[in-house]
């Protein structure tokens, strides 16, 4: 069995009070966390803010994290290339060290530049400070291609999100391959498909972004979701220290 072992820690593993303002990007690029996880987010004392970076041109006030998931950016990239406020609002959050947990497809929302399947190349986020090739269309993929399996993931850098050597189930969703990236931008976690499989990169972390090319948070061991909430009810008092 993997192990799942929160940085800092058994004792790390409580859950954080209830002033954890989460931002949760949802509209018709990001679906979202599953209900579920929603449920799950809250019951370890979150509040969730839901915004659209299509459509809105802020996040939510005094939020401690952004949660970015979702599978259909890649058909929205034009769009939110062009909510240039938005894109600023992410990018000055994350230089000033505001914590992002992004999964699958959102990997490319945060990047600096995404190349397109067809060779055109949209503006995104720049928070990550890379370049992207995004990968065709699942529809586009050739017939016999197979679905992406289960697999582990394991850290390999030590995070707010948790210790390197931590494991955990996740489904691969690799969004696209990273063609460049900066001198601070790190690979933070690998997956295996099988415990004789070769490891292979499966995320970065960037200052306080963790930006996964799987999906972890549905279905996660209970260590992950107390982490992300412990880290924004962090944020939230790093914040209310510095206003005071």
């Amino acid at each position: 069995m993997p192990s799942t072992v929160p940085a800092g820690g058994p004792d790390a593993a409580a859950a954080a009070p209830p002033t954890a303002r989460i931002a949760v990007a949802r509209d018709r690029a990001f679906a979202g966390p599953s209900p579920t996880a929603l449920d799950a987010l809250r019951q370890a004392g979150a509040e969730l803010l839901f915004f659209s970076p299509l459509d809105d041109l802020l996040l939510p006030e005094r939020v401690g994290l952004v949660l970015l998931l979702g599978e259909e950016i890649p058909a929205h990239l034009a769009a939110l290339e062009g909510n240039v406020a938005m894109r600023r609002e992410l990018r000055v959050g994350i230089g000033e060290f505001l914590p992002v947990y992004a999964e699958g497809a959102a990997v490319l929302y945060l990047a600096r530049d995404v190349e397109l399947p067809d060779g055109t190349t949209c503006k995104a986020v720049g928070g990550l400070r890379a370049r992207v090739r995004a990968r065709a269309p699942r529809g586009d993929a050739p017939p016999d291609a197979r679905p992406e399996r289960p697999a582990t993931l394991r850290a390999i850098r030590d995070t707010w999100l948790c210790a390197a050597g931590t494991e955990w189930p996740a489904v691969p969703a690799p969004a696209g391959e990273f063609v460049e990236f900066g001198p601070e931008v790190r690979v933070g976690f690998e997956r295996r498909a099988s415990a004789w499989a070769p490891a292979q990169p499966a995320g970065l972390c960037f200052r306080e972004v963790i930006a996964l090319e799987a999906h972890a948070l549905d279905g996660a061991p209970a260590w992950l979701v107390e982490a992300l909430v412990r880290r924004a009810a962090r944020r939230g008092a790093e914040e209310g220290e510095g206003a005071g």
